[in-house]
């Protein structure tokens, strides 16, 4: 019998997949070590090895400003928002009262390019966030190659949409005919419940040229196969970008709903609410064809 697409938002709380020995370099036997952003540099700003990212979704409703809310302290990146005393211009003609962090990883053909994410890799992410309503904190991927949404397809590896306070971690898939909104079919995801984000978690994904498994720490509880939906884009020989951003929202009928500076998140520090990434690694199975790992390290 056919698998059945994974189009609902139950959790799979079991599943085949192969793990690595989670925060270590040496893996399991399955995956050898590839690369890795450790973030041991100390900085304000993007730190090297990611630039802006850019676009009016991250900058909807706070404008992206990298310089006040990115900041790289004792190995551990920070991604924040603030509210601001005056309303700035978003850069798309819309007035907003916040700014926040958004930044993705070094194109290829940048000096600072450490990455080409694609199948047969494992990607490990360790992340920590303060539990604030009105954003949905996202370690994400997009194409590379300089196709339309949705139609080049993206990874979400990491959802946390705060219309209440929460620890439900999302992993989504989306593509031509699977996304949310006028045309599509729904997307491809799957939530399960983690013991307390605020703490350090990893988030992980496995690709595969047949399937994309996610996970949080040793729980695998995304599976999706190639052919169990009409397409497939998530094998473009050009790869994927990381992402990784804070999606603040001021609408309350949005998915995350709206952000609430009274809550003690926003008093607490001059840095305002964050997500913290305390590593990205990166690793490669025995049928991995693709390019050697660049020899720009950041780890």
């Amino acid at each position: 019998m056919k698998r059945s697409a994974a189009l609902s938002l139950i959790a799979i709380l079991a599943c085949s997949c192969a793990t690595s020995r989670l925060g270590s370099y040496s893996g399991s036997k399955a995956w050898k070590f590839y690369s890795a952003h450790e973030f041991n540099s100390d900085c304000r700003g993007v730190p090297a090895g990611f630039t802006d990212q850019r676009g009016g979704t991250v900058n909807r409703d706070a404008k992206v400003d990298n310089n006040r809310c990115v900041w790289v302290s004792d190995g551990v990146l920070h991604i924040g928002a603030l509210k601001l005393s005056e309303p700035v211009d978003n850069g798309y003609g819309k007035q907003v009262g916040y700014i926040q962090g958004a930044i993705r990883s070094a194109a290829p053909d940048s000096k600072d390019f450490w990455c080409r994410f694609t199948e047969n890799m494992r990607v490990e992410v360790r992340v920590r966030r303060d539990p604030a309503t009105g954003i949905n904190d996202a370690v994400w991927f997009m194409p590379n190659a300089k196709i339309k949404w949705p139609a080049g397809g993206e990874i979400d590896l990491l959802e946390n949409p705060k219309k209440k306070l929460n620890d439900r971690a999302h992993f989504t898939l989306h593509s031509e005919h699977h996304y949310s909104g006028p045309g599509g079919t729904g997307s491809i995801t799957s939530i399960t419940k983690v013991d307390d984000m605020s703490k350090w978690h990893v988030y992980w994904m496995e690709w595969y040229p047949d399937r994309i498994l996610g996970g949080v720490d040793d729980n695998c509880y995304f599976t999706h196969y190639k052919g169990d939906t009409q397409d497939w884009p998530w094998n473009d020989e050009q790869g994927f970008y990381l992402i990784l951003s804070r999606g603040l929202s001021t609408d309350a009928s949005r998915w995350m709903g709206a952000v609430d500076p009274s809550e003690p998140v926003w008093n607490g520090t001059s840095d305002g609410p964050k997500m913290e990434i305390d590593w990205i690694r990166v690793y490669t199975n025995k049928n991995y064809s693709g390019q050697k790992a660049p020899k720009r390290k950041f780890y």
